[in-house]
C-alpha cells in the first residue's frame, strides 16, 4: 500500500500523531507492506523500512498558506510523488490531508490518474471539517459555499472512497460529495503510553513553575481560532468567581500562529486571575502522557470535530473529558457515563460543565471512559484497517455494505443509525 500524507513528525498536530502510530502499528503487524510518502522537513530525510517503522519517502515540501506550521507538497513534490506511485505500482493508495495536498499547494491528487488507469483503489481519509471552520472565519464565512465547497466536492467526487473516523465524519463526507463513505475506527490511542499512574503533580509543577496547587483544567491541541479556546479561558474565568473553584488553573499547550497565541493572551489578560493561565507551547511523547494524567480535566470548545484524539488520549489517562455536544464527539461520548458535554459555542455552559466535572465524583465517568477507550487502543484500531485494506487489496474492489463504527456498548453504521 502507498500512503501518501502531509501530516506526519516532526509536524506537531493530531493528524501526524495518528499517522505516525498507525505507521508504527503496520510495521509490527501490518499483513502488508506500507510505503509512507511524506513532506520534507529541514533535517529529515528518506528512511529505510525497520522493524519499527515502514519506509518512509521524502518529498520536497513548503508552509502551508493557511496555517505555515503545516508542510504540503511543492510542484516538485507532487511530480516525485507521481514518479513514486508508478516505481512501486500499488495495490492500493490512501491519501491523508486531502485539502492540504490540493488547496494552495499542488493543486492536484498525486497519482490518481495512475490509479484510475490501473484500476487500482485511490482512498482518501477525511479527517477536518473545512467546510464549517471557515464559517468561523469574516472572509471565509462569505466564500464557503462558492469557493470552498465546490472545491472540496471536487476533491472528494475524485476519490473513490472517503475512509472517515466516525459517523458524523462519514455524514460530512458525504455532503462533500464523496462517492462513499466508510465509518472506521481511524485514529488510534497508545493504551501503553497514556494511563492514570502517570499522574505525576510534581511534575505539573514543574513544567508551570508553580506549586501546581488547585484544580487544572487542559486544553491541548493545535491553537487556531476554530478551536474556540477563547472560550475555554472566558469560561475558566467565570469559574475564579466562583469561591469554590476562584484558584482553577488553566493549561493550554500546543502552537499556533504568533497571532492566535497573542489574541489568547489578550483574552487571559482580562479575567479575574490571569496569572493562573499557562501557556506552555507543544508538549510531546511522555511529558505529553504524564500532563494528560497529572491535570483534573481536558476541556474542548472547538464545535466541528470530526474525531478528536485528544479525547482518546485523555480518556486512556484517566482525565475527564468536557467537550462540546456537537461534531463527531457524541459519536464516542455520552454525558454523564463516560464525559461531560456542554452546549457548542458556550462560554457559560462550558464553566457550568467544567464545574460539574471538578466539584462532584467523577469516578465512574472515568471508569466508564477507561472501559470504552479500549475499543480505539491502537492495536484494535490498527487491526480493523488492516482488515479493511487487506481484504480490498485481496478483491481489488470496495466493500459494498456500509461499515460499524463501535464504541462502549453503542453500534451505530456508516449513516449514524442505532
Amino acid at each position: 500500500m502507498l500512503w501518501v500524507t502531509t501530516g506526519f513528525p516532526p509536524e506537531i498536530s493530531g493528524p501526524a500523531v495518528g499517522n505516525h502510530d498507525r505507521a508504527r502499528w503496520f510495521a509490527a503487524h501490518g499483513s502488508f507492506r506500507v510505503v509512507v510518502l511524506a513532506p520534507r522537513w529541514p533535517g529529515t530525510a528518506s528512511t529505510p523500512a525497520t522493524a519499527e517503522y515502514p519506509e518512509v519517502v521524502r518529498y520536497p515540501a513548503k508552509p502551508w498558506p493557511p496555517y505555515r506550521n503545516f508542510r504540503v507538497p511543492t510542484l516538485a513534490g507532487a511530480r516525485m510523488v507521481e514518479s513514486q506511485v508508478r516505481r512501486l505500482r500499488p495495490a492500493v493508495v490512501l491519501l491523508t490531508d486531502i485539502e492540504r495536498s490540493f488547496l494552495f499547494a499542488s493543486w492536484r491528487l498525486p497519482g490518481r490518474r495512475w490509479a484510475r488507469r490501473n484500476g487500482v483503489p485511490y482512498l482518501g481519509y477525511y479527517h477536518t471539517d473545512f467546510y464549517n471552520f471557515a464559517g468561523m472565519y469574516p472572509v471565509w464565512r462569505h466564500l464557503r459555499d462558492v469557493l470552498i465547497r465546490p472545491a472540496l466536492r471536487r476533491l472528494y467526487g475524485s476519490l473513490d472512497a472517503a475512509v472517515c473516523p466516525s459517523p458524523s465524519a462519514a455524514r460530512q463526507a458525504d455532503f462533500l460529495g464523496a462517492r462513499r463513505s466508510y465509518a472506521l475506527r481511524f485514529d488510534g490511542v497508545d493504551t501503553d503510553q497514556f494511563g492514570p499512574d502517570r499522574r505525576d503533580r510534581q511534575f505539573l509543577a514543574r513544567l508551570l513553575g508553580t506549586d501546581g496547587s488547585g484544580p487544572v483544567v487542559l486544553s491541548l491541541g493545535r491553537l487556531a481560532w476554530e478551536k474556540r479556546v477563547d472560550l475555554i479561558i472566558d469560561a475558566v474565568g467565570r469559574l475564579q468567581r466562583r469561591p469554590e473553584l476562584a484558584d482553577v488553573r488553566l493549561v493550554i499547550a500546543g502552537a499556533g500562529a504568533d497571532e492566535v497565541v497573542a489574541g489568547l493572551r489578550r483574552t487571559a489578560a482580562g479575567i479575574p486571575r490571569p496569572d493562573r493561565v499557562h501557556l506552555v507551547g507543544p508538549v510531546t511523547g511522555t511529558d505529553k502522557a504524564t500532563l494528560m494524567a497529572s491535570c483534573d480535566a481536558l476541556c474542548l470548545a472547538s464545535p466541528y470535530e470530526t474525531f478528536g484524539i485528544t479525547v482518546t488520549e485523555a480518556m486512556a489517562s484517566g482525565l475527564p473529558v468536557v467537550a462540546s455536544r456537537s461534531g463527531a464527539l457524541p459519536d464516542l461520548l455520552s454525558h454523564g457515563r463516560n464525559s461531560y458535554l456542554h452546549v457548542p459555542e458556550d462560554a457559560g455552559s462550558i464553566a457550568d460543565t467544567l464545574a460539574d466535572a471538578l466539584t462532584t465524583d467523577r469516578t465512574p465517568v472515568v471508569a466508564q471512559a477507561l472501559e470504552d477507550v479500549q475499543h480505539f487502543s491502537m492495536h484494535r484500531v490498527g487491526a480493523d484497517l488492516d482488515g479493511f485494506l487487506t481484504e480490498i487489496v485481496r478483491t481489488r474492489r470496495l466493500p459494498d455494505s456500509q461499515l460499524e463504527f463501535t464504541h462502549g456498548k453503542s453500534t451505530v453504521d456508516a449513516k449514524g443509525r442505532e
